[in-house]
Formats: C-alpha cells, structure tokens, sequence
C-alpha cells in the first residue's frame, strides 16, 4: 500500500473513530499519519503549543 492510499485509509477510518466517539482510537490514527509526513513537517506540527506527544 502506498503513502496516499494509506493515508486515505487512515482518514476514512478517522471519521469512523469520530462517529463512534473513539478517542484512543482517534489517537492512533493521528499518529499514523503523523508518520507518514516528511520528516520536517512532522517536526514543525509536533512542536506546536497543544500537540502533545
């Protein structure tokens, strides 16, 4: 599975985890396509105030 394929999943199963109100589960989505950002984009977002890893 490729980047944007993966992310699509991750995404569908996002608004999946925001109806059921499955907040762990939100979690690791987020997470997820965390890792799948550039590295300098994904250092830039994880130093914001409020994101806590």
């Amino acid at each position: 599975m490729n980047d944007q394929t993966q992310a699509k999943s991750l995404v569908d199963a996002g608004k999946f985890a925001v109806e059921s109100q499955n907040w762990d589960r939100l979690r690791e989505i987020n997470f997820g396509l965390l890792d799948l950002l550039p590295r300098g984009a994904k250092e830039q977002i994880t130093t914001k105030i409020g994101f806590g890893l």
